[in-house]
C-alpha cells in the first residue's frame, strides 16, 4: 500500500510540475491561482461530492458513513485542541497573523486535493464513498473554526451557504432517495468530478512556481517545527487514536478500510484552505504559500512511510 501511495505521488508531482513550468513561461501568478481555486472550491469540489453519492441506497454504508461520520469529528476535535495546546495566545496583532495560520496548517490537511486522488488510486471508489464524509465534516469545521481563527467571530450564514456544505447536504439527500441525477445532469457533475485531480496540482505548481518570502521574518526553527507538526506529530495523533479503538474494527474489513483512509487523509500536506483564507482574510499569504509548498514536498516521503506504518499497526 506505502508503494501504491508513492507511486501516486509521483503522478501528482509530475501534473505540478507542468503546472509550475507553464507558470513560469507565461508569468501566471496569484490571479490565475485564485480563479482556478475558485473553480475547484464553487464547482468542482461540489461536483466530486454529489458525482459520489449518486449512486443506488444501501444500509450497510449508511451505518458505516454515520461510523465514518462520529470518527471524522472526533478527529477533528483532537486536532482543534491539539493545535490550541501547541499555539497559546498570541502575544501581538504580527504573531496573531502567523498563528491562526499556523494552527489552519496542523488541522487542515490537503484532503481533498491529494487525498481523493490518492484514496481512490489505492483504496478504489468505495473508499472514496466514505472519505467524502471526512470531506463533509472538513468543511463545516473548516468554516467554524477557519473563521474564528481569522476573525474571531462566526457567522451561520457562511458556514451554510458554502458551496461544499451545500452539495454535501443534497448528495446526503440523493442517497436516501430512490432517485438519481438524470444523464445529462449526472455526466456533466462526473465530467466537473474528474478535474480536481489535475486542477488542484495545477493550483499548487502556480503557488510554487509565484513563492515568495514571508511577510513577516521567522526562523529556520519555527518552519521546521510546523512542517514536524503537520506530517508526523498530526498523523502520529491519529494513528494513536485508531490503535486506542482498533479492538472495535479489527474484525471488520469497512471499518479497518475507514481507519486507513482517516490516516492517510491526517498525513497529507497543508491544505490550500491555508492560502484561500490568507487571501481571503488579509494574513500572510506567503507564508501560508510556504508551509503549502514545504509540507507538499517533503509528503512524497513522510506520506508513504505513515501509511506503511498504519498497514503495520491497523491492519
Amino acid at each position: 500500500m506505502a508503494y501504491l501511495v508513492f507511486r501516486q505521488l509521483l503522478v501528482m508531482t509530475l501534473i505540478c510540475v507542468i503546472g509550475y513550468l507553464l507558470a513560469k513561461w507565461k508569468h501566471f501568478g496569484e490571479k490565475e491561482s485564485q480563479f482556478l481555486s475558485y473553480l475547484l472550491l464553487y464547482v468542482v469540489t461540489p461536483c466530486l461530492i454529489i458525482d459520489t453519492y449518486n449512486v443506488p441506497f444501501d444500509g450497510e454504508k449508511l451505518t458505516h458513513f454515520l461510523i465514518m461520520l462520529g470518527l471524522s469529528t472526533l478527529t477533528f476535535v483532537l486536532l482543534i485542541l491539539f493545535s490550541a495546546l501547541l499555539f497559546g495566545k498570541p502575544k501581538s496583532n504580527a504573531d496573531d497573523r502567523i498563528r491562526s495560520l499556523d494552527k489552519m496548517v496542523i488541522v487542515y490537511s490537503n484532503a481533498g486535493y491529494i487525498g481523493i486522488p490518492i484514496i481512490s488510486a489505492v483504496l478504489g471508489q468505495e473508499a472514496v464513498f466514505y472519505l467524502m464524509v471526512y470531506i463533509l465534516i472538513f468543511n463545516t469545521v473548516l468554516w467554524i473554526h477557519g473563521q474564528y481563527l481569522m476573525t474571531r467571530t462566526i457567522s451561520a450564514k457562511a458556514v451554510l451557504t458554502k458551496p461544499a456544505v451545500l452539495a454535501s447536504a443534497f448528495s446526503i439527500l440523493l442517497f436516501l432517495s430512490p432517485w438519481k441525477l438524470p444523464y445529462v445532469v449526472g455526466s456533466t457533475v462526473h465530467l466537473f468530478a474528474t478535474l480536481n485531480t489535475p486542477l488542484s496540482m495545477v493550483v499548487i505548481g502556480i503557488v510554487f512556481a509565484c513563492f515568495q518570502k514571508p511577510d513577516e521574518p521567522l526562523s529556520v526553527t519555527h518552519l521546521v517545527r510546523i512542517t514536524f507538526l503537520r506530517l508526523i506529530a498530526v498523523p502520529m495523533v491519529v494513528l494513536l487514536l485508531l490503535f486506542v479503538s482498533k479492538p472495535f474494527f479489527s474484525s471488520h474489513p469497512t471499518l479497518q478500510l475507514i481507519s486507513i483512509i482517516l490516516l492517510i487523509v491526517s498525513a497529507c500536506p497543508a491544505g490550500l484552505v491555508a492560502t484561500n483564507f490568507a487571501l481571503l482574510y488579509k494574513k500572510d499569504y506567503a507564508y501560508a504559500s510556504f508551509a503549502i509548498a514545504t509540507t507538499t514536498v517533503l509528503c512524497v516521503v513522510t506520506l508513504p512511510l505513515c501509511t506503511a506504518l498504519g498497514e503495520a499497526l491497523l491492519l
